[in-house]
């Protein structure tokens, strides 16, 4: 597909989205590799089998998409360069990504909010700080560290001091300590290893015990995808 021939497919796409006529975009089986979508507003779009290998979605809204089947992997040739297609910031809420390829690809910050992604392939992917609320996850294939790495938001009492426990265990006590009574950052120049709502009061309230990490790998995904109503 030639650039003109995407940019008039976009373009009417738009016009729907508007309700001025146009027509909404149907991308099935169609090959985007290293397409530069960055920004475009494929909402609803279908997307069936779509070839995005390398394809740049940066901040790309694809809301109620249908990604089924989607490839969003890397070139597969051995002797290739290796680059992932990048969906960080993307909006994804509600959209369809069965058995979608998403092995490495960029889902940094991206909105996962409802989306299905039921028997998808997540190996490698980055998923730091996206937010997968209310995601269907069931047979997919992920990593345990990748997708506690995400987002989780505002939790019970009981989960915020667990995962403060646990990075506190990365930038110490003292720097926790120092954070709850108002002072800096205490990731301020390092990631942490949990992304969440941090509640100071409740740390400085917490008696030694407290601050010990209970719950680690599987047993702790499953506690935090319970509360935020993720399918596993």
């Amino acid at each position: 597909m030639t650039k003109d021939e995407l940019n008039e497919i976009l373009e009417n796409h738009k016009k729907w989205l508007d309700e001025k006529g146009g027509q909404r975009a149907y991308l099935i089986n169609i090959d985007l590799t290293r397409a530069d979508l960055s920004g475009a507003d494929l909402s609803g779009a279908s997307l069936f089998r779509a070839n995005l290998v390398e394809a740049n979605l940066t901040s790309a809204d694809l809301m109620e998409a249908d990604l089924t089947e989607a490839n969003l992997f890397g070139a597969k040739l051995p002797w290739t360069y290796l680059k992932w297609a990048d969906l960080s910031s993307a909006k994804l809420a509600e959209a369809d990504l069965m058995e979608a390829d998403l092995s490495g690809a960029n889902l940094a910050s991206a909105d996962l909010s409802g989306a299905n992604l039921m028997g998808a392939y997540l190996s490698k992917a980055n998923l730091i700080e996206a937010d997968l609320s209310g995601v269907n996850l069931k047979g997919a294939t992920y990593a345990v560290t990748a997708v506690l790495r995400i987002n989780w938001g505002k939790l019970s009492d009981t989960l915020t001091l667990e995962l403060m426990a646990h990075n506190a265990e990365s930038c110490g006590i003292k720097a926790m300590d120092k954070w709850a009574k108002g002072g800096t950052d205490p990731f301020k120049y390092s990631e942490p290893d949990f992304y969440f709502e941090g509640n100071k009061t409740l740390w400085r309230n917490a008696s030694p015990a407290e601050r010990i990490p209970k719950l680690r790998g599987r047993t702790l995904l499953i506690a935090l995808c319970e509360e935020k109503g993720i399918k596993l």
